[in-house]
């Protein structure tokens, strides 16, 4: 039996085999980076608490040594300039988001605080507004930077999709406002309103799943080729 490949489907094989198993490189370096990722955030997470004020944080700017640390934040919330976001979803289920600002004690600065999720209008009217000053335990946060195509927020009619910092801060009047969100740890009650809860410690990891599929699409164009290579040796050693 000869092996007989053709010359132009081997030409034309060599670059698509290259991109198959580039990508799958590319997928397995990936891998390797979320995997490093989430060891990072399931250290961070449980951490030792930081005693912060709102304008220590503010100071800090947007620090991405401090996304996801623990921390604990005192101030009193200001319930006049809370934003309800719209579009939230917990456990499947459709609801909003409560951000309302802490300010200190000196009314110097302020953070943003995500409190939680909650029902759909009409469901529930009201929630938690506990009054004086507060120590809210939580996590900081870099806020989530929407896509280009996502729908922007409209703060002339109150209607809000994203949190964007500067836009709420312009639209509050708020002091100095730091860079990073705190995310409310949950409370006593796990079904208060607002519902809080922790972050995700682990990101999905779907690379090594995509890695195999391209380094199997590769070996499949390996197969194809040989299978082509030795069907045309058969057919001219058929024709002598």
């Amino acid at each position: 039996m000869r092996f007989r490949p053709s010359l132009w489907l081997t030409l034309a094989a060599l670059p698509v085999l290259a991109a198959l198993v580039a990508l799958g490189l590319w997928q397995m370096q990936r891998l390797a980076w979320k995997d490093d990722l989430n060891a990072m955030r399931a250290a961070r997470l449980t951490s030792s608490y930081l005693h912060m004020t709102p304008g220590e944080i503010a100071a800090r700017g947007a620090d991405p040594a401090l996304d996801l640390h623990p921390v604990i934040v005192t101030g009193r919330f200001d319930y006049a300039h809370e934003f309800v976001l719209q579009a939230r979803a917990r456990d499947g289920r459709a609801g909003r988001g409560l951000v309302t600002p802490l300010i200190d004690a000196g009314g110097r600065a302020a953070v943003l605080v995500d409190r939680g999720w909650l029902p759909p209008a009409g469901e529930a009217t009201t929630w938690s507004r506990p009054e004086g000053e507060q120590r809210i335990a939580g996590w900081l946060s870099l806020p989530f930077v929407p896509g280009p195509f996502a729908v922007d927020n409209d703060p002339a009619r109150g209607q809000w999709l994203t949190i964007d910092v500067p836009a709420m801060r312009a639209a509050a009047g708020l002091p100095a406002t730091a860079a990073l969100l705190v995310l409310a740890g949950p409370g006593a009650t796990a079904e208060s309103l607002p519902v809080a809860r922790a972050p995700e410690g682990v990101l999905p990891s779907p690379h090594l799943g995509y890695a195999i599929t391209w380094f199997g699409l590769a070996a499949a164009l390996v197969v194809v080729w040989a299978a082509t290579g030795i069907a045309r040796g058969r057919q001219r050693g058929n024709v002598r």
